[in-house]
């Protein structure tokens, strides 16, 4: 018995190391799409993108995209490097693999191609609010362009798909309902509520992690010896 114990204890100590290797390979990765980001290096962007996407667009279309957003007929957008301030959510499994979702901050600076007249302005500020989906946008006159600030969140995906190095997802695309497993959406589903019935409900089992899975497996068994054992000192 000692010795089984010793053994789960030891799958546990390393199942939890690797959860720990893969947060620290998470932060490197998001670090380095940030980074892509700033520099607005779309080609190399798209290397960092969750591979799925590529099966609903071609990626010449997917950067054209952020390019026709970025720079428009009368303005263009330039990102500005900041610290974000960033909140890791829990690493979860999916069907496939493990995803985390992700929120963060970005700056942003839109400048016009001509100046914005007074009675303009905020209609203008309007339009940048609804294109880049953030109130924290605001002109400011005396360089003409306009200041912008919003709070992203991006679902970060390491599985089958990407060799299980993590990726990223923007959940408002188009595509992304059409492309994330289950338990991906039912996490960006504020109001999914995860079923919480009997222990043999096989939902249930089924979205156990390996190492629940198998503390529950030796508490099962350690619980029919304890029967057994009772049964036979009646007898």
């Amino acid at each position: 018995m000692k010795s089984k114990l010793f053994t789960l204890a030891v799958f546990i100590t390393t199942a939890l190391c690797g959860f720990a290797q893969d947060k620290t390979t998470l932060k490197e990765a998001f670090t380095k799409m940030t980074d892509l980001t700033n520099q607005q290096e779309y080609n190399a962007l798209v290397e960092v993108a969750y591979p799925r996407i590529f099966n609903m667009v071609s990626k010449e279309d997917y950067i054209a995209g952020i390019e026709k957003k970025m720079k428009g007929d009368d303005y263009t957008i330039y990102m500005i490097t900041t610290q974000p301030s960033v909140d890791y959510g829990a690493l979860q499994r999916s069907e496939t693999g493990l995803f985390c979702l992700i929120n963060y901050n970005i700056q942003m600076k839109i400048v016009p191609n001509e100046k914005i007249e007074a009675k303009d302005q905020q209609n203008e500020e309007n339009r940048f609010k609804k294109l880049l989906n953030t109130e924290d946008v605001y002109y400011n006159t005396a360089e003409n362009n306009f200041d912008a600030k919003n709070r992203l969140l991006v679902v970060a995906i390491a599985d089958e798909s990407t060799g299980n190095r993590w990726t990223f997802i923007d959940p408002s695309s188009p595509y992304a309902n059409d492309i994330l497993d289950e338990a991906v959406r039912n996490a960006l589903d504020p109001n999914y509520i995860p079923e919480t019935t009997t222990q043999n409900n096989p939902t249930i089992n089924n979205r156990k992690t390996g190492v629940q899975k198998l503390v529950d497996e030796q508490a099962a068994k350690k619980a029919a010896i304890y029967e057994q054992t009772k049964k036979k000192k009646k007898q």
